[in-house]
C-alpha cells in the first residue's frame, strides 16, 4: 500500500500524457477523467487505508523500494511516449488487474476493514466501467495500427 501511495503520482503523470496525446476529445476526456478518479477517489481512499493500520501519514516517511523505482522509471519513459498505444497499454494492467482481483474477492468474508473498502472500491461499478471504456480504446488502438 505505500509502494503504492508512491506509484500513483507517476500513473498519474503518466494519464496526463496520455491526454496530451489522443487527437479525440472523448478520448482525452476519458483520460482526464481517470486522473480526476485516481486524485479524487483511489488516493485519498489510500491514504485512509493507510492511516488505519500506520497512524499519522506525515510521520510515516516512506521511500521508494527498488521494484517501484523500476516501475516509475519505466512509466516516465513511456510517458515521453508520443505513441498513445503504448501509454495505453501501460496504463491497463493497472486498471484492469486491480479490478479482476477486487472482483474475485468480494466473494469471499473478508473481515478487515480496510481490506474490504479496497475491494469495494476495485471492484465497484465505476472501476468497471473504466476497465470496459480502456478494453474499447485498446482495441481501437489495436485496429488504427
Amino acid at each position: 500500500m505505500k509502494q503504492d501511495r508512491i506509484f500513483l503520482g507517476s500513473f498519474c503523470n503518466l494519464v496526463a500524457a496520455a491526454s496530451r496525446v489522443a487527437v479525440d476529445k472523448e478520448t482525452k476526456r476519458w483520460f482526464q477523467s481517470l486522473m480526476d478518479t485516481t486524485i479524487r477517489y483511489k488516493m485519498p481512499m489510500q491514504n485512509e487505508i493507510l492511516h488505519q493500520f500506520e497512524g499519522n501519514l506525515e510521520l510515516i516517511g516512506v521511500s521508494a523500494e527498488k521494484p517501484t523505482r523500476d516501475y516509475i522509471s519505466y512509466l516516465e519513459r513511456v510517458s515521453n511516449s508520443q505513441d498513445l498505444a503504448i501509454i495505453l497499454s501501460t496504463i491497463a494492467p493497472c486498471l484492469w488487474t486491480y479490478y479482476e482481483f477486487s472482483e474475485s474477492l468480494i466473494k469471499k468474508a473478508i473481515k478487515t476493514k480496510a481490506f474490504k473498502q479496497w475491494i469495494q472500491f476495485y471492484s465497484s461499478k465505476k472501476s468497471q466501467k473504466q476497465v470496459g471504456q480502456m478494453k474499447e480504446l485498446k482495441q481501437i488502438g489495436q485496429e488504427c495500427r
